[in-house]
């Protein structure tokens, strides 16, 4: 996915992504249930901004390195992922 010209969102996952959001403060999207495990990468997002992330409520572990990777499992039914920024 681009925007303006700039990828904000590369994903192993196939299916469709759904509620997606990029705001100041946040992002979020819907990933779609998947048969295999995955990753989603957000190369615009530089890791030093990331407050937080979660898959549902779970919290997911971050990496210092970028671009910003979260692993997904494989799952049955689609799940909300959430970043929250500071800028």
């Amino acid at each position: 996915m681009t925007r303006n010209g700039v990828a904000i969102l590369d994903s192993t996952v196939s299916g469709r992504f759904s509620e997606v959001a990029f705001e100041d403060r946040a992002v979020g999207l819907t990933v779609p249930a998947h048969e295999a495990d995955g990753q989603i990468s957000l190369p615009a997002i530089d890791p030093v901004h990331v407050v937080g992330m979660f898959l549902d409520a779970d919290p997911l572990p971050l990496e210092p390195e970028k671009p910003v990777r979260i692993v997904l499992r494989s799952s049955r039914t689609p799940r909300r992922l959430t970043i929250y920024l500071r800028r």
